[in-house]
């Protein structure tokens, strides 16, 4: 029989027998019950609620749908990121839990309204912790006070505790004196221009006013932001369709219709957003590291490291409804991104071309072929590719096209379709997928 150990025995009993005070086993008791009321927490109904329950609003429910929700006690609260051209809200089931339904929703607005506004995808602007203010002061004003939890700060309203008593500091009264409907920058400007204002957000260690966690913003590197960027530009033009041919617009008042239709118009320059995919999918195998999120929460926050991966897979549509200038224009693109990368060259039609492709490595000069001139069929090229790309280093996948075919099935990994001028894409983006339309060159 094993000897126990005395010393040990000793002090697991006097561990044991502590006694803890009456308030210490109250605290005790309240952590237990919040644990067990977070993990049977379910985020669904409330997402079904904002998307097809009595108040639904559909233009919120179409972003719901897109993006990946992560339930996460790393974050104090609530956050939303871009991870390898992915739209992601970590939530944590402890805050939320917490919150009334109608605060669960303005918490889904809050961080769906940070993706819209570009607030994830553009660079921050510094300080930091100004504009963080700044961007959540200009969204809370678009979303009713009656959804938003009281610790987050709305322009014209007082500013409050987590025990719902009025703070009396100098963010607290510019936030309560300040006008609603003002965009990030005006926010960030005025805060500016008050040196005593700025000095105390700064030193401020609480996170006074801070609804969610806008750490993650600068995860994504310039690649990913970009092509995020274009995916949530096309995004939101659907969105507006949608919201425009149903008439579901919901809470959002017409003058802030206006503004996403303003923000949805403005074009990211097709090659630049091609190269930008070729750079992230060189760069899109990431392993899991950890970073400290802030001085307020004991919590950790993952963050990705990348490896770089050597290049992507092109395919080419040679179908007929291709003409033979059209194949010029594909080439002529290539040769450009030629310079950045090598790249897998394939050429289809109904069926991938298995003859003639090749590597195009970095500057050369590949001759224009014609190999194919039959129908399309996307599937042919999605199961190719699906099929072969373990075995190959190559970690994305571009189809240039005339968009002439039914929807194949999912492909794996990241997927750009380059679509030819005055074209349309018959049917709509998935998750992975990005949308690129070319521009013919004014001659």
């Amino acid at each position: 029989m094993k000897k126990s150990n005395k010393k040990e025995e000793i002090m697991t009993d006097e561990f044991s027998k502590e006694n803890f005070s009456e308030e210490d086993k109250k605290k005790i008791k309240e952590m237990a019950d919040d644990i067990r009321e977070a993990s049977s927490f379910d985020l669904n109904p409330h997402i079904i609620n904002l998307i097809i329950g009595g108040n639904g609003e559909p233009f919120f429910g179409y972003w719901l749908r897109r993006v990946t929700k992560v339930p996460s006690f790393q974050v104090p609260t609530a956050g939303v990121t871009v991870s390898g051209g992915e739209l992601i809200m970590y939530w944590n089931p402890l805050f939320f839990s917490k919150l009334k339904p109608k605060e669960i929703r303005g918490v889904l607005k809050h961080e769906l309204y940070h993706l819209i506004f570009d607030h994830v995808t553009d660079r921050k602007r510094d300080p930091a912790k100004i504009w963080n203010i700044a961007t959540d002061a200009a969204i809370n004003s678009l979303i009713d006070k009656e959804e938003l939890p009281e610790i987050g700060i709305i322009p014209g309203v007082a500013v409050k505790d987590k025990d719902g008593k009025e703070i009396d500091s100098p963010l607290a009264n510019f936030i309560k004196n300040a006008p609603p409907l003002k965009s990030s920058d005006w926010y960030f400007s005025e805060i500016m221009k008050n040196q005593e204002l700025v000095d105390y957000i700064q030193q401020d260690q609480n996170g006074e006013g801070v609804l969610d966690d806008h750490d993650g913003w600068d995860e994504a590197n310039e690649a990913e932001r970009e092509i995020a960027k274009g995916k949530i530009r096309s995004m939101l033009r659907e969105a507006i369709k949608e919201a425009d041919a149903t008439n579901s617009w919901g809470s959002i008042a017409s003058a802030i219709r206006e503004i996403l239709r303003e923000i949805a118009s403005n074009q990211v320059d097709w090659k630049t957003l091609l190269k930008q995919f070729i750079g992230m999918a060189k760069s899109s195998k990431k392993m899991t590291s950890l970073k400290v999120i802030n001085k307020k929460y004991p919590y950790i926050h993952p963050g990705p490291k990348r490896s770089r991966q050597a290049k992507v897979r092109i395919y080419i549509d040679q179908s007929g409804s291709v003409s033979n200038e059209e194949v010029e224009m594909f080439f002529g693109e290539l040769r450009n991104l030629a310079r950045l990368t090598e790249f897998e060259v394939f050429f289809f039609d109904h069926t991938v071309d298995l003859e003639h492709n090749f590597l195009w490595r970095r500057s050369m000069k590949a001759p224009i072929i014609r190999v194919r001139a039959g129908g399309t069929n996307f599937d042919a090229v999605v199961e190719h590719w699906n099929n072969s790309c373990k075995d190959s280093n190559c970690s994305g996948v571009i189809i240039l096209t005339d968009a002439g075919c039914s929807q194949p099935r999912p492909a794996k990994g990241k997927l750009a379709w380059v679509i030819l001028p005055n074209n349309e894409m018959p049917f709509a983006p998935r998750e992975n997928e990005i949308v690129i339309k070319m521009k013919k060159e004014k001659e």
